[in-house]
């Protein structure tokens, strides 16, 4: 033994790798013991890292004390110190097998470790079996994959029929194990080409990250970045996790004011076409902000710099590359770091034409690349606007003005789209991002009215230039469709909640529990479907065990967790994916502990992504039926139950604990109430009601305590009806959408027809079997499509029994009686001609249940086969969801009662389908259903309503509905002669049709709202703007239709482009005002003198008066 190292040996051995590359070379060196001899010899003993790589499968952070990047450093000096070649011995098999005890560890175990090592590389292979294995290549996989422990170093027999058996065992148990030895001769390969490699010098850098590695290595002018992306640790099974990573690289390497392109040359995920990807980065961001991006589980990457700062066109593709990487980082930070933000801060500092030009060139750049890659919508760059401006009023008003430049478009510079992109920004700037919350929507499952309102005012919101995210379940139900139709993706970013659980036997709470895993994804949504393309984002919070359907759980704790998983995941959502934003809105109770955890858990109320966030709560069924409570005497358990909503009985018992009733109770509608900023219901109608009738929806002071505060809104309903019309009818424009009275109806007609062919596809669909018309019967058929429930006014069919004796008709309210004849009976004996369909989800209570027996009961008589049909199923085809709206000839809606119905989205859809409502007057059916004879007046005649929640009441309206079908006339309400009103039943359908629900125009009175919450004002005349923008591209005779479009009367249109014409910005003034002047020579309506027509219009505009 000697201490002396064989430095002859090394060198030859050294030398004939270079000369032969192809040759196997065996080089043994037993080193344990030796170590200063190995030293001296400038070999670095791999075991030194392994072990590093033994604590880290263990759970050990790089940046430890002693750990991973300390001992790279330790090995730096050791190689400054001794200088010379230093060899690096890779052991295939050891007592530590990377096979047996990394798993998943492997792979970038196996990475940093060749890609960190000095000098050349020597394989160093402890037992390789003989010829009799196959090729070369083959045995080499095989001393690499095998398994067999001990400590043999070709000193004695080993059994290799014994350990190829293991090793085909570990195969066979981890097959990602296949092809390792391929893998590594690729990674010896990928040195032996990249010098730096080699000689280079690494430096480790602290990625903030426990289970990412990273160092830089420097070779004269070359840098090299290796980021390695390890398992979770071994106590949590080396899961293999795709993880986001950030850090700031060294200032000492990287200029301030130089440009960089990085080029990714190597990760063992994708094959060699997709690497070389490239980006630019400016120094300052490097040094700054941070390199950054998304590793592959168990993935490792290397990146290249290239000092690119004298390139002409490096700036431009920085911009982009700048730009793109915006959101990653925080609001501060990236306002003052980021290249894209200070170019543009840079251009407005000036003010002045040169200002203007290189604002220009920049807004260009990137509206165009936005336009042509559609990777990111325009609401990315409003948000750069707006936050360089944002605490600058000056800086602010310039870069308005100079958008307005751009809109306008007076000296025909630039394109459409980017005008359009201009006033879209404009809109959205100043109101930021707003984010919806809610349990059901049509990117995730949808149970209701909810999700299709959700789904709605996202999209048109996002039309119009807003910012939206949208946050909503992953639902087990539903996610094979999910996955298939909007493809979230996993970025990696996941959260826990660890719930209590209660010992009934001690009355004690045990809060080391097992932790739930809550997993957040994302989809960017392009949406085209409503006649402009737009983006919306939607975060999905995915957890099996508790997000299964919606408004899911068996017991009131289950929902009380299923809450808590939904709000606390929204937030969690929000800050992990870097949102800011200024609004969030709620929508039900499983959303509504929210504004409680952005009030009182400190790690939201003072997270910065929350700083500026008002949080809003839609009460779409505000009856407390519809609400969550948990009434517990036992106040352990109560405090238990608290614990589970993640809130303290003590601490906060103000919000968490209602004491209204007598007894503390936990109350979501108090909770939301108390901690929301604002709340609102969906109809004017049903706010007046919460307000009136105290005892109905209870928390009387609340709602008086915020109405008088002015956080009281009554927003209506709306519905993406234009678009609904394109869909059914496949027409390229909506009659909504149509200002010409001819065109109107030709359009009327095409409908019309569709509407017949419909009416046989619903009568033959297979769930449905009605009996077909013929040449002796046309028949008329009465439709409902609504939840199963008492809300619905299904127990005016039902429970409401009929009797008739010597001519005279009563009918009696009877909810107990099982049999007699419904009103639901009586009036299909009326005539054979009429036809029910009735489908819907069954609520999960008595009432759903009870009347579920009711109508299987009817549906089963003989009398009533091919007349009557139920479906109790709340998700139908396509097919069968057109028809049932298209086909009917009326839409029965009886809602009302104590629950009553707060505005309602399905008269509306019946609407766009050309059916008239049947509905009963109360709450928000009485503004969006109309009935000229029985006293409404701000709209055509839509549809037939009915006073008195009873069952006479609806029959007398049934009964009229078949008059007007087949006669034309009332059968209630007469003349002034006495004859009965005449009433045509095209007229009903032709007013359904062009009875306009649009969102386009009720989200107006929602951007509002937004607004005065925020505290923020939209830029004055941008309404003028955006209808410039629209008009400016649009032929003479298509400017009507361009203005129904955006949701205005010709003459609304007029009278906010004539107000336009106070406009500081004289180019505003001057394309205004030639717009006026084609609006008038085609229309001849101006705001002084409107005709009739444009009158009678107007009176269909929803009220936009606040009702505080």
């Amino acid at each position: 033994k000697t201490d002396e190292p064989n430095i002859p040996l090394l060198y030859l051995c050294y030398k004939i790798q270079k000369a032969v590359p192809n040759a196997l070379l065996v080089y043994s060196e037993q080193w344990h013991g030796n170590e200063v001899r190995m030293l001296k010899a400038g070999t670095i003993p791999y075991n030194s890292l392994i072990k590093n790589m033994e604590s880290i499968r263990s759970g050990q952070t790089p940046d430890a004390p002693l750990g991973l990047n300390d001992n790279m450093k330790y090995l730096a000096g050791i190689y400054q110190d001794c200088g010379g070649q230093t060899l690096s011995l890779f052991n295939s098999h050891d007592e530590e097998s990377p096979a047996s005890n990394y798993q998943n560890m492997i792979w970038p175990v196996a990475a940093y470790l060749a890609l960190s090592s000095y000098g050349p590389m020597m394989y160093h292979i402890s037992r390789l079996p003989g010829p009799e294995a196959g090729t070369m290549a083959d045995r080499f996989d095989i001393a690499y994959t095998e398994c067999w422990k001990h400590w043999v170093n070709n000193r004695f027999r080993h059994p290799w029929h014994e350990e190829a058996r293991t090793r085909r065992q570990i195969l066979d148990n981890y097959p990602i194990l296949q092809g390792f030895g391929k893998y590594l001769r690729e990674l010896y390969q990928f040195v032996d080409d990249h010098p730096a490699f080699v000689r280079g010098m690494p430096a480790p850098v602290n990625t903030g990250n426990g289970r990412i590695a990273a160092f830089l290595r420097t070779y004269k002018r070359q840098v090299f970045l290796g980021v390695f992306n390890f398992p979770n640790s071994y106590q949590e099974s080396q899961q293999a996790v795709a993880r986001y990573f950030d850090f700031l690289l060294d200032d000492s390497i990287f200029k301030p004011d130089g440009i960089y392109e990085i080029i990714e040359r190597y990760n063992n995920t994708e094959g060699r076409t997709r690497r070389g990807r490239r980006e630019y980065w400016s120094g300052r961001e490097l040094m700054r902000l941070g390199f950054g991006g998304m590793l592959e589980p168990v993935s490792s990457h290397v990146y290249e710099f290239l000092d690119k700062t004298r390139e002409k066109t490096a700036p431009r593709q920085l911009l982009l590359d700048s730009f793109i990487r915006y959101q990653r980082y925080g609001r501060q930070d990236r306002n003052q770091h980021s290249y894209a933000a200070r170019s543009f801060s840079d251009a407005i500092a000036s003010e002045d034409e040169d200002g203007f030009d290189r604002f220009s060139e920049l807004f260009v750049a990137l509206a165009t690349w936005i336009y042509k890659k559609n990777q990111i919508g325009y609401t990315g760059l409003a948000g750069v606007l707006g936050e360089i401006s944002e605490n600058d009023s000056r800086k602010r008003q310039t870069v308005i003005n100079y958008l307005m430049r751009i809109a306008v478009n007076t000296q025909d510079r630039y394109e459409s789209f980017i005008c359009r992109s201009a006033a879209d920004i404009l809109h959205g700037m100043n109101l930021g991002t707003i984010a919806l919350v809610s349990p059901e929507s049509q990117y995730s499952g949808n149970a209701g009215g909810v999700g299709i309102y959700t789904t709605d005012i996202a999209d048109v919101l996002s039309e119009l230039g807003f910012h939206v995210v949208v946050v909503t379940p992953l639902y087990e139900s539903s996610r094979e469709r999910i996955l298939k139709t909007y493809a979230p993706r996993y970025d990696g970013h996941s959260f826990s909640i660890q719930f209590p659980e209660f010992d009934d036997m001690t009355q004690g709470i045990r809060r080391n529990t097992i932790p739930d895993v809550v997993n957040i994804l994302r989809s960017n949504l392009l949406r085209v479907k409503h006649g402009k393309r737009c983006r919306v984002e939607v975060l999905y919070l995915e957890n099996a065990k508790y997000l299964d359907f919606p408004y899911g759980g068996m017991t009131c704790e289950d929902k009380l967790r299923r809450a808590r998983v939904l709000s606390q995941g929204a937030l969690e959502a929000l800050r992990a994916y870097n949102y800011y934003p200024s609004i969030i809105q709620t929508n039900e109770w499983p959303t509504w502990l929210l504004p409680a955890y952005l009030k009182r858990w400190p790690e939201y109320h003072e997270d910065p992504h929350f700083a500026r966030t008002r949080v809003g709560s839609m009460m779409h069924n505000p009856h407390p039926s519809y609400s969550i409570v948990m009434d517990e005497a036992n106040p352990f358990k109560r405090y238990y139950y608290c614990l589970v909503i993640g809130l303290d009985a003590v601490g906060h018992a103000d919000i968490c604990l209602d004491s209204d009733g007598g007894n503390p109770r936990i109350d979501m509608a108090s909770i939301m109430l108390k901690t929301s900023d604002y709340i609102g219901t969906v109809s004017r109608a049903m706010k007046r009601r919460m307000l009136a009738e105290p005892a109905v929806f209870q928390h009387a002071h609340l709602f008086a305590q915020l109405e008088a505060q002015g956080r009281f809104f009554g927003r209506r309903n709306g519905f993406n009806m234009a678009a609904r019309q394109r869909f059914w009818f496949r027409s390229k424009k909506s009659i909504l959408e149509v200002y010409d009275k001819a065109a109107r109806k030709r359009l009327f007609a095409k409908y019309s027809r569709a509407k017949k062919l419909a009416k046989p596809a619903l009568q033959n669909d297979p769930n449905i079997r009605l009996k077909p018309d013929d040449a002796e019967s046309a028949h008329v058929i009465f439709s409902m499509l609504h939840r199963i429930c008492k809300q619905k006014g299904f127990e005016l069919l039902v429970d409401w029994k009929v009797y008739e004796s010597h001519g005279r008709r009563w009918v009696t309210y009877e909810p107990w009686k099982m049999m007699g004849q419904t009103v639901l009976e009586y009036f299909l004996s009326c005539d054979p001609r009429i036809q029910y369909v009735i489908c819907g989800r069954i609520e999960d209570s008595f009432d759903g249940r009870r009347f579920d027996m009711h109508f299987r009961r009817i549906a089963a008589q003989p009398e009533f086969q091919g007349r009557f049909a139920y479906y109790p199923e709340g998700s139908l085809s396509p097919s069968l969801y057109r028809n049932l709206y298209v086909g009917s000839q009326y839409f029965v809606m009886p809602s009302g009662g104590e629950v009553g119905e707060p505005c309602g989205i399905s008269q509306q859809e019946a609407h766009a389908g050309g059916t008239p409502v049947i509905a009963h007057h109360q709450d928000g059916l009485t503004r969006t259903v109309s009935d000229r004879d029985f006293g409404d007046k701000e709209m055509p005649p839509n549809g037939i309503k009915f006073s008195g929640f009873n069952g006479e009441a609806l029959l007398d309206a049934l009964l009229d509905a078949v008059e007007i079908f087949y006669h034309g006339r009332r059968l209630r309400h007469v003349d002034k002669n006495g004859r009965p009103r005449r009433l045509r039943y095209s007229e009903l359908s032709y007013n359904a049709f062009t009875t306009d629900h649009r969102w386009i125009r009720l989200l107006r009175d929602y951007i509002q709202m937004y607004c005065l919450i925020a505290g923020v004002e939209l830029p004055d005349h941008i309404d003028a703007v955006r209808l410039a923008v629209d008009l400016g591209n649009a032929p003479d005779h298509e400017l009507p239709d361009v203005i129904l479009q955006n949701g205005l009367t010709v003459s609304e249109a007029t009278e906010c482009l004539v107000n336009a014409l106070a406009c500081k910005e004289p180019s505003v003034q001057k394309k205004i005002l030639g717009i006026l002047e084609r609006v008038y020579r085609i229309t001849g309506v101006s705001p002084a003198g409107t005709p009739g027509q444009e009158k009678k219009r107007d009176t269909q505009r929803p009220d936009k008066s606040h009702s505080f």
